[in-house]
């Protein structure tokens, strides 16, 4: 499934993975000084934010789409370092960030509707992310 491209790095579905912007991750001001100081030491871990990021997409390019639930309970299949509960939904909306993820219908968990998350460009999510940054 996976191969190398022509500078070694690896490709998901033969295809060279675009060059991606450095992931941003934001604590909220409500937060207390823990996670603001956590975000900060986990932004300057750039390899690790992206492999998280070609996580999700794994998981999503052999599974089909799944619900975030679903994604934490096989990320341990393409994440063998110790990881926070958060880090599987928050690779994924790392990954929707950066084009490779969309919503993908519903699903349910625990008898309640939840989103299903595919691989795909989400153009909406993405162009009100933009408006808002400008």
């Amino acid at each position: 499934m996976r191969k190398k491209g022509k500078n070694n790095q690896l490709d998901l579905f033969g295809e060279k993975l675009p060059q991606r912007k450095p992931i941003k991750v934001i604590a909220r001001t409500e937060d207390p000084d823990t996670s603001h100081e956590a975000a900060n030491d986990l932004e300057k871990d750039q390899p690790k934010l992206q492999r998280s990021v070609t996580a999700i997409a794994r998981l999503l390019a052999s599974y089909g789409p799944m619900t975030d639930f679903a994604i934490a309970s096989h990320w341990a299949e393409v994440w063998p370092e110790k990881y926070s509960e958060s880090l599987p939904r928050k690779a994924r909306h790392w990954a929707r960030e950066a084009g490779l993820v969309c919503r993908d219908g519903y699903g349910s968990h625990n008898g309640r509707r939840v989103i299903m998350w595919g691989l795909g460009k989400d153009e909406s999510f993405l162009e009100e992310r933009q408006q808002r940054e400008e």
